[in-house]
Order: structure tokens, then C-alpha cells, then sequence
């Protein structure tokens, strides 16, 4: 059976179970790997048990944000039919925040 490595960003086919997943952090110091499925569970591996699955590099599914809710219906997501517009004269983005001239130290 290949090896294989394991990189952040890399999305992974779990042969046994067909999950798909995304490495999302590497801990070297404590030999563990952070992955993250399609469905926006993570879960977390040490070397051992990696090297026990039987894995497939796996291109990024097509929903790969599908784990994140319905993000075609954030405001300002690009390509969104939203019916509410931006406002760029909305209060919020008139907020200006506090400045201080000089140090704080005396």
C-alpha cells in the first residue's frame, strides 16, 4: 500500500468509510493531524492511526463550504441575487475609531 504523506490543505478520500476530509493543521510537536470533513466536523488523528487508514488523495469537492451553512446567502457573496443591496452610507461603516496621539507610557 502507498504512503501517504500528510499536508495541510490537501483533501483526503477515507476508503473504508468514503469520507471526505481537509487537513486543516499539522501539530509536529505532538504528532497529531487536524482534519476537517465536507459535512464541517473536525476530528483529530495522531501519526499512528494515520498510517492505519486506507486513503486516497482526493481533489476538493465541489461543496467543499458546504460545512459552513448556506454561504450563498451571505450579503455581498459574490454572484448573490440578494434583493438587499449593499449600503456603504450604513451606520456601521460610519463608526470611526478612537485615536490617540503620542505613547501611553509616561
Amino acid at each position: 500500500m502507498m504512503k501517504i504523506l500528510a499536508r495541510t490543505g490537501q483533501w483526503y478520500l477515507n476508503v473504508e468509510t468514503g469520507q471526505h476530509f481537509e487537513i486543516v493543521a499539522i501539530d509536529e510537536h505532538t504528532a497529531s493531524i487536524a482534519i476537517q470533513y465536507v459535512d464541517g466536523d473536525l476530528d483529530e488523528l495522531d501519526a499512528e492511526n494515520w498510517q492505519a487508514l486506507a486513503l486516497q488523495y482526493a481533489a476538493e469537492p465541489e461543496d467543499a463550504m458546504a460545512g459552513f451553512g448556506d454561504t450563498a446567502t451571505l450579503p455581498n457573496a459574490p454572484d448573490n441575487d440578494s434583493t438587499t443591496p449593499f449600503d456603504p452610507d450604513s451606520v456601521i461603516d460610519l463608526l470611526e475609531g478612537d485615536t490617540f496621539e503620542g505613547f501611553d507610557d509616561a
